[in-house]
């Protein structure tokens, strides 16, 4: 019995090996002991006749190697050959889809022992398309760094395209409203970069002719020849953008270089980055190159952030750093000749709140305070902000203290009909202190803090006091109502 099933497991092997030699896949030989013996399922007396060896080669959906040997090693054998097999089912799948072209078939898995080599190969021809793609829409690319005749190939056809554009350029230089100076391949993978970047690119005479335009600059400005301001002149200026552009040109002879600019153009509602240097162009022609790039997205990032740490997270109102940034600004506009009033309040009761009626009745009455404040002042002129825990601050530009007064009344008009419509047991109050700063003086930041606080305070001791004496006044009349 051993003696038939060595000369089965020799058979089964030549088969194998001949079947893999013609490029046929046998089927998986399970290592499974519960796997079920397909031909115990058949009722075909022909398949009963068949040796294991041929079994395993007819078959299409496997067998248990285990009926032909119980040998371990041999076991372990055949199950290495089988992933061997699932390699090469992968591989033979893999390079079937190359040769149809489907690139984006996807690569054998990362344990098959040509994964690798099979990436890369499939990484240079989705480069290579790639390329190929982008040459055919009229953009510039790069060469390909790959080994090989094909990359070869294809780094001589582009070289080829790029030295027959600069030639047609120059064929034609005295037609065209715009005059190429690309003449070099290292200057044209730059420019190919800056495209893709959508970065404006303008080289500009002195006299300020344009002499070239990359692909976002011509969708920018469209058909112009000249930088002109002068009556007449075949293209007006329509943008701040190309305002500055010109103005760097006349300033250019005494100007410093390289400039740095940010620039927002209002007629666009966009905002720009513009580097300007002066330059000689590789015709030995001088004249301005300007990178210009459109940074509205980098300036709503910077605009959030900058919000973000002005804002007082809890009522919305900006926060003790820009208000101390604010009252120095205005005090340097005082001394300029504009007037300020400044007027600091205090919550009443926060601490009494939060105790008899919990800390979410407090951030309650603090966000009330804050919404009343804001919207009781002057928009773009005047600011409210979060000074401390219960602390605010409110600076009036150009104002009088008549004005800031009016202003505070208001104030409490609002507040006193939140007061009545809520009814959250408790009244939201504020007490509060207002001075003027005029040319008259000349404070410093400390002073002005200082000065409009212990008014404030005064405002709100003679409150207490004025609440004290009402209510003993009430408790008196009560107790002679009850005599």
């Amino acid at each position: 019995m051993s003696q038939n099933k060595d000369r089965d497991l020799i058979e089964l092997q030549k088969k194998v090996l001949d079947n893999l030699l013609l490029g046929k896949l046998p089927a998986s030989v399970t290592t499974e002991p519960k796997r079920v013996n397909p031909w115990q399922l058949s009722g075909a007396q022909t398949q009963k006749n068949l040796s294991p060896a041929e079994k395993i080669i007819n078959s299409k959906a496997g067998v248990d190697i285990r009926e032909i040997t119980d040998d371990e090693y041999l076991i372990d054998y055949f199950d290495k050959f089988n992933t061997l097999v699932l390699q090469i089912g992968e591989i033979r799948r893999f390079m079937q889809d190359l040769c149809q072209g489907d690139l984006d078939a996807p690569p054998p898995g990362r344990r098959n022992y040509l994964a690798a080599p099979l990436k890369e190969l499939h990484t240079q021809l989705s480069s290579l398309r790639w390329s190929m793609e982008q040459l055919a829409k009229g953009n510039v690319v790069s060469r390909l760094f790959y080994k090989g005749a094909l990359f070869e190939s294809f780094n001589s056809l582009i070289e080829k395209v790029a030295s027959t554009s600069n030639q047609l350029d120059k064929a034609r230089s005295s037609e065209p409203k715009w005059e190429w100076s690309v003449n070099s391949w290292r200057y044209h993978q730059i420019l190919s970069a800056l495209n893709q970047l959508h970065i404006m690119v303008l080289e500009v005479s002195l006299e300020g002719k344009i002499v070239y335009a990359n692909r976002p600059a011509r969708e920018y400005f469209g058909d112009i020849e000249y930088l002109s301001d002068e009556p007449g002149s075949s293209h007006m200026l329509t943008s701040i953008l190309e305002g500055y552009l010109l103005q760097v040109g006349k300033d250019g002879a005494d100007g410093e270089f390289p400039k740095f600019k940010e620039i927002f153009d209002e007629p666009n509602n966009s905002w720009y980055k513009i580097t300007s240097d002066k330059v000689s162009f590789t015709d030995a022609e001088s004249g301005y190159l300007h990178m210009i790039d459109n940074i509205n997205e980098w300036k709503k990032n910077e605009n959030s952030l900058k919000q973000t740490a002005q804002t007082d997270p809890l009522t919305g109102v900006y926060n003790r750093r820009y208000g101390l940034q604010s009252l120095e600004e205005a005090i340097f506009e005082v001394k300029a000749g504009v007037p300020y009033c400044v007027a600091f309040l205090d919550l009443d009761g926060l601490k009494i709140i939060n105790v008899e009626h919990g800390h979410t009745a407090g951030d309650y009455a603090l966000r009330t305070i804050a919404d009343t404040l804001a919207s009781s002042i002057r928009d773009n002129r005047d600011i409210v902000c979060r000074f401390g825990g219960d602390e605010f601050v409110v600076i009036f530009k150009n104002c009088r203290k008549t004005m800031a007064k009016q202003a505070v009344a208001r104030m409490w008009e609002k507040l006193g009909d939140i007061n009545r419509e809520h009814q959250k047991g408790f009244d939201v109050e504020f007490s509060h202190g207002i001075i003027e700063i005029d040319t008259g003086r000349t404070p410093d930041l400390r002073s002005v803090i200082e000065e409009v606080d212990q008014i404030m305070y005064k405002n709100k001791a003679a409150r207490k006091e004025a609440k004290r004496l009402a209510k003993e006044l009430e408790d008196q009349a009560d107790n002679a109502a009850n005599m």
